[in-house]
C-alpha cells in the first residue's frame, strides 16, 4: 500500500463528503471527469460517488492518449471497479451528466486555460463544460497550490454557473502528494440565464 496516497485519498473523501454530498443531484447517476491525466483521485472518486449510488456510472475522459493509458494503468494498478478512462475531448463531448467534474493542479502554467492571454479558450473550455452539465446537476472544480488564483477560477465561472460556492481544503497539509487547495461547486446557468450573463 502507498502510504501517502492513502492519506491523500482520505483527505479527498473527507473534503468531498463535506463539501459536496449536501450538493449532490438527487438520484444522481452519471460522472464524467474532464481530464483525468494519470488519474490520481480515480479511487477516491470511485469510493466516494458509488457510497452514495452503488450503481453510479464514472467516465474520465482525457484528449492525451497517454494520459488516457496512465489513468487506466492508475485504475488497474489500485483494481478501482466501476469507472472508465476514455479517449475524449469536451469540446466535442455529447450528452449530459449529472455531475461534471475538473480537478486542475497544474492551471497556471504557460498553457493553462485560464491564463489571462487566453481568455477565449477559457470561456470555450468552461461552456462546453456548462453543456455537459444536466440541468439539475453539479459541476465541481478542483484547485491546487499551482493553479490559477480562486479569484480567476470564479470569474470564469461566472458566466456559466450559478450558486458557486468555494472551500479552502481544511485537510491541506505540506506533506500533500497531489495538493487541492479549493474545492468549487457551482449549478449550470438555464440557458435563458446565459444570455443575460
Amino acid at each position: 500500500l502507498d502510504r501517502a496516497r492513502f492519506i491523500e485519498d482520505i483527505h479527498f473523501l473527507k473534503t468531498f463528503d463535506e463539501h459536496i454530498r449536501k450538493r449532490l443531484p438527487q438520484n444522481f447517476s452519471t460522472i464524467l471527469e474532464v481530464g483525468v491525466g494519470n488519474w490520481t483521485y480515480a479511487f477516491a472518486l470511485a469510493t466516494f460517488f458509488q457510497h452514495y449510488n452503488g450503481q453510479a456510472s464514472i467516465v474520465g475522459i482525457d484528449n492525451d492518449s497517454f494520459y488516457v493509458e496512465e489513468a487506466k494503468a492508475s485504475v488497474q494498478d489500485r483494481n478501482v471497479k466501476g469507472i472508465e478512462a476514455t479517449l475524449g475531448d469536451i469540446r466535442y463531448w455529447s450528452g449530459k451528466h449529472d455531475v461534471v467534474i475538473n480537478i486542475c493542479p497544474n492551471l497556471t502554467s504557460d498553457e493553462n486555460i485560464l491564463n489571462s492571454r487566453r481568455l477565449t479558450p477559457a470561456k470555450d473550455f468552461f461552456y462546453n463544460i456548462w453543456k455537459s452539465v444536466s440541468e439539475e446537476g453539479l459541476f465541481v472544480m478542483g484547485l491546487g497550490y499551482t493553479s490559477a488564483s480562486e479569484t480567476d477560477a470564479l470569474g470564469v465561472l461566472a458566466p456559466f454557473f450559478k450558486n458557486i460556492v468555494s472551500n479552502r481544503n481544511p485537510y491541506l497539509t505540506d506533506k500533500s502528494t497531489y495538493p487541492m487547495e479549493f474545492l468549487i461547486t457551482a449549478k449550470p446557468k438555464l440557458p435563458t440565464e446565459l444570455t443575460q450573463s
